[in-house]
């Protein structure tokens, strides 16, 4: 058995192949290793196996601060974590970055449950569901949802924890646009027909109110 199950309280081996990356200068140097360092460093080049080849420092740098961004987190590699089961987290009297580090793991323990303890798969889910745009990082609605739902599964009062952690992390949406109605935005009784189009965030929710009738973007 290699760690404590954050969502069972039973002890697990590890069936993902977990990495990290950094910049070392020189000197000791303590460095996580968990599922963010891993979806982190093949966001910087390597495949989920290990293999491949990093860019340059830049590329290690920018995918660990994009990643760290995206779920809400100050630091990946250098921030000490506080694990939810390790007697010493207490997110009462206000969340350290290391508690906060914490509850994102556990969540994502959670996340392997619900994929049949397959810690790989989530990893995989993850990388897919991250983009980043050199040390900015956004994980997207189905991520986010995947996340805490993880954390239900660990605890049904942890989900604000994680939550408000999460929409830390969260870019703020663009709003949705109306394109031009009838061409001139006015609609006559010769033009009633006509069709409203627009754009929205992939995968958002769109109502549109005309003249006190409620219709739902398609």
């Amino acid at each position: 058995d290699d760690y404590l199950d954050e969502a069972t309280g039973v002890p697990k081996d590890l069936n993902a192949n977990l990495m990290a990356t950094s910049v070392v200068a020189g000197g000791t140097f303590t460095l996580n290793i968990n599922p963010l360092t891993t979806i982190a460093a093949q966001k910087a080049g390597l495949a989920a196996d290990g293999s491949g080849g990093l860019a340059d420092a830049t590329a290690v740098t920018n995918a660990n601060a994009a990643v760290a961004a995206a779920f809400g987190l100050a630091d990946l590699t250098g921030t000490s974590v506080v694990a939810t089961n390790g007697g010493s987290y207490d997110a009462t009297d206000g969340m350290s970055d290391g508690e906060k580090y914490g509850a994102i793991l556990a969540a994502l323990s959670g996340a392997d449950f619900t994929s049949s303890g397959d810690s790989q798969v989530v990893i995989d889910n993850l990388v897919a569901a991250l983009d980043i745009s050199g040390a900015t990082g956004a994980l997207s609605a189905a991520g986010q949802s995947a996340v805490i739902a993880g954390a239900a599964v660990v605890d049904s009062d942890f989900i604000d924890d994680v939550l408000n952690i999460v929409r830390a992390g969260a870019a703020v949406p663009p709003a949705p646009t109306i394109n031009a109605v009838a061409t001139d935005n006015i609609i006559n009784a010769d033009e009633t027909g006509s069709f409203i189009t627009g754009t929205n965030e992939t995968g958002a929710t769109v109502d549109l109110s005309i003249g006190g009738n409620t219709r739902a973007a398609t």
